[in-house]
This record gives C-alpha cells, structure tokens and sequence, in this order.
C-alpha cells in the first residue's frame, strides 16, 4: 500500500488538490507503523494544507479523519483538539450525517486525553444517535466498546463489564470479532483488576508475556507487574533491547510512558527513573490511554519521583494527581492516587496532610463501586 500510495502521489495532476490531499493523508496514515514513520507527521501537515486549498469540505473531513490518529502523540494533544473542531465544522458544510458522525466520535480521544469525561459523555451521545439514525451496526459498535472505557474510567466498574460484553456481541455480529476481542480482553484486565479477580486472567497473561508479541502500548507489561509475575523481568529487558527506554512516537507513546514507569518502579529499574520522568514532566495533567484510560501522568510522575528518592517532589505529583482527577470524575483513579500518597506519607513523612486524611478520602470515592482491589487496601490499613 506504501508503495501504491507513493506512486498514485507521484502521478497526480499538481492541479488536482483533492486527490493530492487524499493521497498524502492516506500515505501518512499507513506510515504509522513503518520503520519511517516520522516522516508522516510534515505528510500529514501537507494533506491538510492541500485539503483547506481544495475548498471542499469532505475531502477536509477526510483528511483530518485519517490525521487524527495518524499524528497521534504524546505532543500533539492541542493540535488534535484543534483538528477535531475544525472536522465538526466542515462535517456540518457537507450536510452529510456520516461525515457529521466521524467528526463528532473522533473528538472523544482528545477530550479523554485532557481529562473532559463529561464531554466525552456527551460526544458519545451524540454520535450513537448518529450511528443508529445511519443504521449502521459498525458505527454502533465503535460507540459501544467506547462506552465501556468511558464506564471503566469514571470508575462504574459493574457497568463497564456489562457495556464490554455487549461491545463483544455486537463486533463479533458484524463480523469484526477478532477486534472485538482485543479490545474486550484489554478491558476485561482492567475489569477484572479493579475487582481484585486479576489471577484468574493470570495463566493467560503470563502464557503471553513468555512470547514476544506487539504490544506498543505495554499493556501486557502492566498487567504482569501488577500479578507480581516473574514474566515481568525479562519482558522489560526484551523492551528495552529492542526499542531504547523511551517509546516511538504515536499513538501508543502516552500510554508506553505510563506502563514503562510503572514497570521500572515496580521490578527496581532505577537507571530507567529519570529518563522516564524526564519523557513524562510535560504530561502531568492529561491521561494516557489504550483501550483502556490510565490515570493522570501526575500519579505516574509520583512514583518515579519517590523511586529516585524524591520524596517532597513525590507527594507534590501525588496532590497534583488528586487534583486532576477530582476535576475529570475519575473517582477509582481518585483513590488510588490517594492511597499510593498516604504510603508516601507513612513511609517517608512527607509532609502534607495526615496518610488519615488521605485514606478517608480514598474510602469516599471507592463507596459502592465493586472496587474489590481498592477495598481490600483500605482493610488492610485500618488493621
């Protein structure tokens, strides 16, 4: 397809502004993965420019459709927002509600990245009364497995299993079932995480992470720390051999960042610390996400920070991390930031509020949420 791409752009008429928009947008989009990938960042910049010149508002709805992930970055959150408003704008030029509904869906990533659940929400809306006016049982799907993040994020944790086995019937129906499943096994860990019942995802996970797999999110590594599995170790060391300590950037850089930190804290990498908190500083106050949100890059930076020593700084991106997600409605994401911060405060007499106060907190936002993993934490600290 590179190769067809390359040429088609190669034949067209330098006057055909549409084709030639096309083509780059959908040149760069394919370079997403490529060993050359970088290069489809200024691709992507020159199909949106050819796009605005063409003057025709479809083609503008198409190009930035396919950018949106095809520039997806760690960097690149106010630029995709930006993008997102201009779509909606030429999708409501053309009148055509398919158009009207990619613009609107795709404006639920970058809203999720800076934390915006509530507009999420409304965006999800939004586009499933598009999807369902179309008839189209894709477009549904893609709201529907979106639903279950969305859930899983604002720590509706019942909810989610329920929205992720309807998003794994209705893909599996339309024939998508091998994407249906992906997704509903990334979010089933989540799930199943939350609910203290991790293990029993445990032989599978650990059967996967002996095999060398693509996996540019880390998501894998994550949950093989969190099972404590001896898996962890060397799949880090694979990652790191194969691919340096900092992730490729695209669309599985955000969250790598946050599942590298989590791994090289956890299995006691120190000389990975500063330069994933080096990579990680600008990120504080949005969300990595996969399939599946994480919390905020405060709470990340926290543990690095308290891995290499710096308690005073560690207890600051813990506040800071309860801040953000107080302000998102992330109430799980809540009260684990404020667990992790009251052990910084036991453990290193941080100053700052009591580890009292913190863990109160924590058992006000974890109240009636199936968040078996969180309750069994505040157990433990009230014996």
């Amino acid at each position: 397809r590179i190769e067809l791409l390359t040429e088609a752009a190669r034949l067209a008429s330098p006057d055909d502004l549409r084709t030639r928009a096309l083509l780059a947008a959908q040149l760069a989009s394919e370079l997403t993965w490529a060993p050359d990938g970088d290069r489809r960042f200024e691709l992507s910049d020159e199909a949106v420019e050819l796009a605005r010149r063409s003057g025709d508002p479809r083609t503008l709805v198409a190009v930035l459709g396919l950018r949106n992930l095809t520039i997806s970055a760690a960097d690149t959150l106010a630029r995709r927002r930006a993008d997102g408003d201009e779509m909606l704008a030429a999708a409501r030029r053309t009148g055509d509600a398919l158009a009207l509904f990619h613009a609107t869906f795709q404006r639920t990533g970058p809203s999720l990245e800076a934390g915006d659940t509530a507009r999420v929400a409304e965006l999800l809306e939004e586009a499933d009364e598009l999807a369902r006016r179309l008839a189209q049982p894709h477009l549904v799907w893609l709201v529907s497995f979106s639903r279950t993040g969305l859930a899983l994020m604002r720590g509706e944790v019942g909810r989610a299993e329920t929205e992720a086995g309807r998003a794994l019937r209705l893909g599996t129906e339309i024939g998508r079932g091998q994407e249906a499943l992906l997704f509903h096994v990334k979010q089933l860990a989540e799930i199943r995480r939350l609910q203290g019942r991790l293990d029993e995802l445990g032989e599978g996970l650990r059967a996967a992470g002996a095999t060398p797999r693509f996996d540019p999110a880390r998501e894998l590594l994550r949950y093989l720390c969190e099972l404590g599995a001896e898996e962890a170790a060397p799949m880090l060391e694979r990652t790191v051999a194969a691919s340096g300590v900092l992730p490729r950037r695209d669309l599985a850089e955000r969250a790598a960042l946050d599942n590298l930190a989590l791994a090289a804290c956890r299995l006691g990498r120190d000389e990975l610390i500063e330069p994933l908190y080096e990579a990680l500083a600008p990120y504080g106050e949005t969300f990595g996400h996969s399939v599946v949100a994480h919390h905020c890059g405060h709470h990340y930076l926290g543990h690095l920070a308290a891995a290499a020593g710096w308690t005073d700084r560690a207890g600051a991106h813990f506040q800071a991390a309860s801040r953000v997600h107080r302000r998102s409605g992330v109430p799980l994401l809540l009260a684990e930031s404020l667990l992790d911060w009251a052990e910084l405060v036991e453990g290193r007499g941080v100053a700052g509020p009591e580890a009292a106060d913190l863990q109160e907190q924590a058992q006000a936002a974890v109240a009636g949420r199936d968040a078996v993993l969180l309750e069994r934490r505040l157990e433990l600290v009230r014996r």
